[in-house]
C-alpha cells in the first residue's frame, strides 16, 4: 500500500515538472523573439549600409533517430533572397541583421516510381556578428528566427511516406500530388547560423552560411515521445551593398 503511495506520489510529481518546464520553454522562446526583434529593430535604426543578397541553398531534415528512410535521404535544391543592414560596432566588428526569404526542405528518392519531397518557405530573421580576421575575410555567427510561410508535401509514385518513415492511410493514385502541410509544422524555428565571407570590394561580397536548427519541427508529437527533426541548411550567397 505504501509503495503504491509513492508511485503515485512520484508520477503526480513527475507530470507537474513536466508542466513547469513546458511553461519555462515557452517563456524562454517568447523572451528570446522579443529579444531578438529589439536588437533587430535597434540594429536597423543605427545601420550605416545597406545591401541585398540572394543565392541557392541545400537543406535537409536533421533527426535523432534512425528512419528506415534515412538512406534514401537527398538534399533539397531551394533559394533565397533579402536584404541586410550593416552597424559597425568597430573597425574590425559588425552586426548585421537582415530579412531574408527562404525555400527549403528536403527530399527522399526511394527508386524511379516514388519520390517524396517537402518545401517549406520562411521568413527569416539572422542577426549575424562579423570579425573580420583581414580587410577582405570575415567569419560570422549568430541566432536566428524564422517564420513558417507555406509548407507543402509533394509526391510521385503509388505510396505516400511521412517524414518519419511511417505510412499514411491515404494512398495516391495519380503520378504527382502535392498536399498542404502548413499545420503540421510549428510556425516559429529557432537557430544558430555560422558561416564565413570574402569581400571582392566596397560593394560585391560573397558569403557561404550553414544554419543550424534547434527547433524540432513537427507540431503535435506525442508528450513521451523523444523524437526530434530539425533544419540543416547550407546557402551561398552573393551580396551587394548599397554605399
Amino acid at each position: 500500500m505504501r509503495i503504491h503511495k509513492i508511485t503515485t506520489l512520484f508520477f503526480i510529481l513527475k507530470k507537474n515538472v513536466n508542466l513547469l518546464f513546458t511553461k519555462y520553454i515557452k517563456i524562454m522562446k517568447k523572451t528570446f523573439v522579443t529579444i531578438i526583434i529589439v536588437v533587430f529593430t535597434i540594429a536597423i535604426t543605427n545601420a550605416q549600409t545597406f545591401g541585398v543578397k540572394l543565392g541557392p541553398n541545400l537543406s535537409k531534415y536533421s533527426y535523432n533517430y534512425d528512419s528506415s528512410l534515412d538512406k534514401y535521404q537527398q538534399m533539397f535544391f531551394g533559394f533565397h533572397i533579402g536584404g541586410f543592414a550593416e552597424f559597425e560596432v568597430s573597425e574590425k566588428l559588425i552586426f548585421q541583421p537582415e530579412l531574408v526569404y527562404y525555400l527549403q526542405g528536403n527530399k527522399h528518392k526511394i527508386d524511379n516510381n516514388l519520390e517524396f519531397i517537402s518545401k517549406q518557405s520562411y521568413l527569416n530573421l539572422p542577426i549575424m556578428a562579423k570579425y573580420y580576421v583581414t580587410e577582405e575575410f570575415n567569419i560570422q555567427a549568430g541566432p536566428q528566427i524564422s517564420f513558417l510561410l507555406t509548407s507543402k508535401d509533394n509526391f510521385k509514385g503509388s505510396n505516400l511516406l511521412l517524414p518519419d518513415g511511417s505510412i499514411n492511410d491515404t494512398v495516391f493514385n495519380n503520378t504527382n500530388n502535392s498536399v498542404n502541410t502548413k499545420e503540421d509544422y510549428k510556425n516559429i524555428d529557432f537557430g544558430l547560423n555560422f558561416g564565413v565571407e570574402y569581400k571582392m570590394n566596397n560593394r560585391i561580397s560573397f558569403d557561404l552560411r550553414y544554419n543550424l536548427g534547434l527547433t524540432d519541427l513537427v507540431k503535435n508529437r506525442a508528450n513521451n515521445n523523444d523524437n526530434t527533426m530539425k533544419n540543416s541548411v547550407f546557402s551561398f550567397s552573393v551580396d551587394y551593398t548599397f554605399n
